[in-house]
């Protein structure tokens, strides 16, 4: 499975520089070269594509899309116009290869353009290009030499101590040139450094784990490329192939996760043994997952600023509609202000829902990076159909996007995600098996289970997660409650 691994220069503080290998002469490139190396090369391509498109609508392909044809890359490759391929970066005159074209053309922009073409005739809209160096690798050339050929620098320093880390990756993009009557080979290289800690921790974490394992091989790597999009800026892309889980790996756990009331995640551990009794001693891994204390605080902070705010907004609403028609100077001091609140409540909804994002990919991570330690082979979670989310850590989250994450997350691990019946996960007793009628019977307190049959006292959280680990309630029902539904 191919994924892709992207470094952008607003998001990441990315700097772009041109290294001339042979000479080690480096200067820095500007942002707007790199813009505009890029939609010389969209042109080029749009070009290429109109010079095979027919005289009339005659030939072309209808297949759910007004005016789409077949495209073919290398057709499209052989005529893309030449001095699109020239790119002026700082003082030097550069020129792609035929490969990069071909390959760019192959991997992402034939798709653009089957997507993306409009409904007037011969009209192309193609959002983002990356310029590609492609790993190729054969039998005779394998993908150590050919890694070296496209990746002339990979560097990865070790975390200092404020936790941040600095990235080097140099990418031949480029023909050979000649300086001073030498040839010599551009080298784009980018650099980057990352805070392994803080806002930014779980992307940041993510990149860096990523990059370690492309460069000690574990990741290989198909190639590398350069985008520009509107509005995000210019990245390095770096296509990285997930390997196949072995055969000699033998995962046979499987970890229960439980959206938990005193913690965001409660998980529980169950062996093959556990799974079979449904019982536990309580000897056994467990342990609950919580936000960055800055990302919950944060995330605290905006709520109640937004609170504020749409209190603000009802008091503006009731005031001017109790204002007579003939109060306009007030009544338009109130619009004003109203559009005012209206705008900065448009900012916060943005934010808000980037650092929910960012937490829920830090919480996906968390219980990835355990299930992965603890050898789990599946992943059990509860249905979150029916379940009331005001009991829950955080009643206003998104709990159905952080399970789409970790099942993603998952997935690239070869890591099976099961939903369970959650009914009764929180009233049943993992030391006897127990079932409380009502939820006061077992929970005196939030977070505290209270078994009245055996006595076993418990995190409540552990209890939910523990039973969901087991199979949830079509592992625990009474056998009258299975016969029935049956």
């Amino acid at each position: 499975m191919n994924k892709v691994l992207k470094l952008t220069a607003k998001r990441e503080k990315v700097k772009f520089k041109l290294l001339l290998l042979e000479t080690g002469r480096e200067e820095e490139v500007k942002f707007y070269e790199l813009r505009e190396a890029l939609e010389r090369f969209v042109r080029g391509v749009r070009v290429a594509y109109l010079k095979t498109l027919p005289d009339s609508l005659e030939g072309l392909e209808e297949k759910g899309r007004p005016n789409t044809r077949a495209v073919n890359s290398n057709e499209l490759s052989k005529r893309f116009p030449p001095e699109c391929a020239k790119v002026k970066l700082g003082s030097l005159e550069l020129e792609l290869g035929k490969d990069n074209i071909a390959s760019s053309i192959r991997y992402t922009i034939e798709k653009d353009i089957r997507e993306n073409l409009k409904r007037e005739f011969k009209t192309i809209a193609i959002k983002s290009v990356p310029i590609i160096a492609r790993v190729h690798t054969t039998k005779s050339h394998p993908y150590e030499k050919a890694f070296g050929e496209v990746f002339r620098i990979f560097e990865i320093s070790e975390p200092d101590e404020k936790n941040r880390v600095s990235v080097r990756v140099g990418v031949k993009f480029f023909k050979q040139v000649e300086v001073e009557g030498k040839k010599a080979t551009p080298v784009l290289v980018v650099e980057a450094v990352m805070r392994l800690k803080g806002r930014d921790y779980a992307t940041a974490n993510s990149y860096y784990n990523i990059l370690k394992r492309i460069k000690e091989g574990e990741y290989k790597v198909a190639y590398a490329g350069l985008s520009y999009r509107e509005g995000s800026g210019i990245s390095l892309l770096l296509s990285y192939n997930l390997p196949d889980i072995s055969e000699d790996d033998k995962r046979e756990n499987i970890l229960g996760i439980d959206l938990g009331q005193a913690c965001p995640v409660y998980w529980s551990l169950i062996t093959p043994e556990l799974e079979k009794k449904k019982l536990t001693n309580g000897r056994h891994p467990r342990g609950q997952i919580e936000y960055p204390v800055n990302l919950e605080g944060a995330i605290r902070k905006l709520w109640r600023a937004k609170r504020n705010l749409l209190s603000s907004l009802r008091r503006i609403e009731e005031q001017t509609s109790l204002l007579s028609e003939g109060n306009r100077d007030l009544k338009g001091r109130l619009l004003r202000r109203k559009r005012e609140v209206e705008r900065s409540l448009k900012g916060m909804r943005r934010k808000e829902k980037n650092l929910m994002k960012k937490m829920d990919e830090f919480l996906a991570n968390e219980v990835i990076r355990v299930a992965l330690r603890e050898r789990c082979r599946k992943i059990r979670m509860e249905r979150l159909d029916g379940v009331d989310k005001t009991e829950l850590y955080f009643p206003k989250w998104n709990y159905g996007q952080l399970q789409n994450l970790i099942e993603q997350r998952a997935s690239l691990y070869g890591i099976e995600v099961e939903r369970v019946n959650p009914r009764k996960t929180s009233q049943r007793c993992p030391s006897c098996g127990y079932v409380g009628q009502r939820r006061e019977e077992v929970r005196p307190t939030r977070d505290l289970f209270r078994c009245p049959e055996c006595g076993e006292e418990s995190f409540a959280d552990f209890v939910g997660a523990f039973n969901v680990g087991i199979g949830g309630w079509e592992a625990f029902k009474p056998k009258e409650a299975l016969s029935s539904s049956s």
